[in-house]
């Protein structure tokens, strides 16, 4: 029904609810908007670290 669904891994999948809740967080509390900020781009930081293998 929608190949493109069958790509995504549960890494990506957790990155992407992380980034969601972040924004959303964000969104409704605007005094931690840096601090919200900071897990999504650690979080991102992670994600793209565990990509690139270790040579």
């Amino acid at each position: 029904m929608f190949p493109e669904l069958q790509k995504l891994s549960v890494r990506s999948l957790v990155v992407l609810s992380l980034v969601l809740g972040g924004v959303g967080l964000a969104v409704i509390d605007k005094n931690f908007r840096p601090k919200f900020g900071e897990i999504v781009s650690f979080g991102l930081g992670g994600y793209f670290g565990q990509l690139n293998p270790r040579q």
